[in-house]
């Protein structure tokens, strides 16, 4: 993938993000390959308002285990 393309998808990820957020949604990135991670950095492309997780399944694990915590356990 070519480094504007990825500049132009992280831009319109996070614009996307904020609007979900400002509907009360959490946003998690998921299924970042290695080689566009290294170029994300490289290009100096800030994500850190995002959760990032490995996998959509390790998200929804982790969202089931936690929905059913007492609020007091967190």
């Amino acid at each position: 993938m070519r480094r504007g393309a990825i500049l132009g998808v992280a831009q319109a990820l996070m614009h996307t993000a904020r609007a979900l957020r400002l509907l009360g949604c959490q946003v998690v990135l998921t299924g970042v390959s290695p080689r566009v991670a290294e170029t994300i950095v490289q290009l100096g492309i800030n994500l850190t308002d995002l959760l990032t997780a490995q996998s959509p399944q390790e998200v929804l694990g982790q969202a089931r285990y936690t929905r059913y915590l007492p609020e007091h356990s967190l």
